[in-house]
């Protein structure tokens, strides 16, 4: 089937299905942005509330070296 033989009704059907999938995509890209900012608010708060907790070091520890 070439694209010349689709019809009006099929393209139509298409494009609607098309639609409705970047719809979706865009809602779970907002819900995505939206769950990552509360987590960052989340951790932040966290962060805050037990500062004695620290971050590791980006280096690698050397006490586990063999």
């Amino acid at each position: 089937m070439t694209n010349s033989s689709v019809g009006f009704p099929q393209f139509y059907q298409i494009q609607q299905i098309l639609d409705r999938f970047l719809g979706l995509k865009n809602k779970l890209n907002d819900l995505h942005h939206e769950i990552s900012n509360r987590t960052q608010k989340q951790l932040k708060a966290f962060a805050k509330q037990n500062p004695e907790i620290k971050q590791p070091d980006s280096e690698p520890d050397q006490s586990l070296k063999r």
